[in-house]
């Protein structure tokens, strides 16, 4: 006859199942339950008539807890992996300055009023293209702003500039840092991507006028 296993070998299993590399997916992780014979020991040790041995709910319980595990371990996998290096190819606009509005300076509300003010007009400051072969696009219109006080006497007034600046350089991306390399160096920061949205320090990537702080906030064109 099979033995089942002691209640201790049982938690073992579980705590050591988070550390299995490759586990997070239904075919692996069915394999590994019906190779390390987990599934017969719940299911066939203790099949649904014999509901009566205190063992049984005990097994249950095991079982839950064994589930709620993978879950949890694949779904930390996932949040812990940086993004495809890939993901960032593309064409990104400039929409937008998240601040923390009880700590804020002066020049980091008036960058985020500004902003706001010319995503509202799909006017964008900044773009940044991304090539596949290692090169990057900037367009910057930053020093071509005019801002002016609103006729009406409120406000701002701030037309959507019609020149801009254009370089081009190189870059590099592993899915987390992201390396600007131009004439003056490299520059390492640190990329949030999240579906069509990009979300970068402003202070690291020091763009003039938007560097005081914040999160400086891209769109996928």
């Amino acid at each position: 006859m099979r033995q089942a296993w002691p209640f201790n070998a049982l938690i073992s299993k579980i705590a050591s199942i988070s550390s299995i590399s490759g586990l997070c997916s239904g075919s692996n992780i069915f394999y590994y339950l019906r190779h390390n014979n987990i599934i017969s020991t719940f299911f066939l040790r203790f099949p649904p008539y014999n509901k009566q041995n205190p063992l049984f709910e005990m097994k249950r319980i095991v079982l839950l807890l064994l589930t709620m595990t993978l879950v949890v371990s694949c779904s930390s996998d996932k949040e812990n992996e940086g993004s495809d290096p890939n993901d960032i190819v593309g064409t990104w606009d400039l929409v937008g300055l998240e601040i923390d509005e009880t700590t804020a300076t002066d020049d980091e509300e008036f960058a985020k009023e500004l902003l706001d003010f010319l995503a509202a007009l799909d006017c964008y400051i900044l773009t940044y293209t991304f090539n596949e072969d290692g090169s990057v696009v900037s367009e910057n219109k930053g020093n071509y702003l005019e801002v002016n006080a609103n006729p009406g006497g409120s406000g701002l007034d701030i037309p959507c500039p019609t020149e801009k600046d254009t370089e081009v350089d190189e870059y590099l991306f592993d899915g987390e840092i992201l390396t600007y390399i131009d004439e003056t160096g490299e520059t390492d920061v640190s990329v949030e991507i999240m579906g069509n949205t990009i979300r970068i320090n402003a202070t690291d990537l020091d763009v003039e006028n938007f560097d005081d702080g914040g999160t400086l906030v891209f769109a996928r064109r």
